[in-house]
């Protein structure tokens, strides 16, 4: 399953399930419908590829992406933030097309779009996550430093692990430690799963309200223990035993 969910409120607003052979990109594209102008989607290294890359910007979001190691993202001018822009290649272009491409764009002429696109590339290091500290390389369409500064667009790369977060209230917190799906079906696992979705949505929904009413940010608010009040109070009012 590939989810995308605010970084604020932990609240999935898209998903896409699938078969265990269908990788992350082949999945992505379908849990991208819920992106809109204004937004800022965050990806981790691996989602990267040109297709997907264009798919989510068709839907209207700004990206910030980190990018692996095998992508190749030639300079074409540095910048006063200490970012710089690049070009993004379509696959399949030949090496002297590549080359060609480069020279107009250093040159400052209009790119065929086709084939390869201006991105804003901020680098910098983690220390710590092993002995000469962590690369990370994100690409970003948005192409102007005044509009986002690197040091912001790093900040909100950061906040990208709340993501994770709402994966684990999902998976050890509301559906249990070391829990299954009980359906025996594709069909019938494919509707837990989206009930899995729906339940998490609904009590984040509720812990957003109350962290609003409360002028307080919705991180600060314990999810389990929100889910432990609301399984009281379903149980408290059903008209059976569950």
């Amino acid at each position: 399953m590939v989810t995308v969910s605010e970084c604020g409120t932990h609240a999935v607003t898209g998903a896409q399930a699938g078969p265990v052979r269908e990788g992350e990109r082949t999945l992505a594209p379908g849990a991208l419908d819920c992106l809109q102008d204004g937004m800022l989607l965050l990806a981790d290294a691996g989602l990267y590829s040109w297709q997907l890359w264009q798919q989510a910007r068709e839907r209207g979001a700004h990206l910030c992406w980190r990018i692996g190691a095998s992508v190749e993202l030639p300079l074409v001018r540095a910048l006063e933030d200490g970012s710089y822009l690049a070009l993004l290649y379509a696959p399949g272009l030949h090496a002297p097309t590549r080359r060609r491409l480069l020279h107009s764009a250093r040159a400052g002429h209009p790119l065929d779009d086709g084939r390869a696109q201006l991105a804003r590339v901020v680098e910098y290091t983690v220390p710590n996550r092993n002995p000469d500290g962590e690369l990370i390389v994100l690409a970003t369409d948005l192409l102007d430093p005044a509009h986002l500064p690197a040091s912001e667009l790093a900040w909100a790369y950061h906040q990208r692990w709340e993501h994770e977060t709402a994966l684990a209230e999902m998976k050890s917190q509301l559906l249990g430690p070391a829990a299954v799906l009980r359906s025996k079906s594709p069909e019938l696992v494919e509707q837990e799963i989206y009930g899995l979705l729906l339940a998490h949505y609904t009590i984040r929904s509720f812990m957003t309200r109350a962290a609003d009413q409360a002028e307080l940010d919705p991180g600060r608010l314990s999810f389990l223990r929100a889910v432990r009040i609301t399984r009281r109070q379903v149980t408290g009012h059903a008209a059976f035993s569950p």
